[in-house]
């Protein structure tokens, strides 16, 4: 019967080191959830951020073609490129 308890014992212990182990892994899991949700965000905030920069910086490009000697012809290219742009994404579109 004694050794019976034993094993019993040694059992319960197990299986509250198991029980242990298991929370212990459910929190971590939960504050890395945390974390990828927070990462996430940020790159969104980043991929926005970067967006707007593209832009301002194509804005100041296009300002400056348009004040550079020969600004005519940049200014014209830079129109062509875009258009050529808009033409590729009605393409894509029309798909």
């Amino acid at each position: 019967m004694d050794k019976n308890i034993e094993i019993m014992a040694a059992l319960r212990a197990k299986v509250l080191q198991l029980v242990d182990l298991y929370e212990s892994e459910k929190k971590k899991t939960s504050r890395l959830t945390v974390e990828i949700n927070d990462l996430r965000k940020q790159l969104r905030n980043s991929e926005m951020e970067t967006g707007a920069l593209k832009d301002e910086n194509y804005k100041l490009k296009f300002a400056v073609a348009f004040k550079s000697p020969g600004g005519a012809q940049n200014a014209k290219k830079m129109i062509d490129e875009l258009v050529q742009e808009i033409d590729e994404c009605m393409a894509l579109l029309n798909r």
